[in-house]
């Protein structure tokens, strides 16, 4: 064992030992660059889903009327706390309710219709943008 260090009075481990105190502050360093790396994606990915969720709600009938009917606005996501204020919507939604989820900005010939295949339950349509997928 090293013996860099001795307690103080207080209790408290105090060190002597330079190396000790530079691979500290370097792990310190380190820990902390990636906890704001991690605190600035999480906004960005934060700021990106409350634009689509503001799109949605703006250009598309069913989102309007789906979160008019929840009382819920985009404008109540003001923190990343707020993210559980948006209601959620099932495979039973879209089922019901898939001419009302097509933005009628978008001409319809961009548009590819797939499916799923339907292994938990009966198959779910969905359509896809030509430009995107022929990427």
């Amino acid at each position: 064992m090293w013996n860099c260090g001795r307690e103080s009075s207080e209790g408290y481990f105090v060190t002597g030992c330079t190396e000790f105190k530079k691979n500290l502050k370097i792990k310190v360093s380190c820990t902390n660059l990636y906890l704001r790396e991690v605190e600035l994606i999480n906004m960005a990915t934060y700021h990106k889903r409350k634009k689509i969720v503001a799109f949605a709600y703006n250009n598309i009938p069913f989102y309007t009327e789906f979160y008019n009917s929840k009382n819920f606005h985009p404008n109540q996501l003001v923190t990343q706390g707020d993210w559980d204020l948006v209601p959620t919507i099932n495979k039973k939604d879209i089922r019901d309710n898939y001419n009302a989820m097509v933005n009628s900005n978008i001409n319809a010939k961009r548009h590819i219709i797939s499916s799923t295949g339907g292994t938990s339950g009966s198959p779910l349509k969905v359509l896809h943008d030509k430009k995107i997928i022929m990427m």
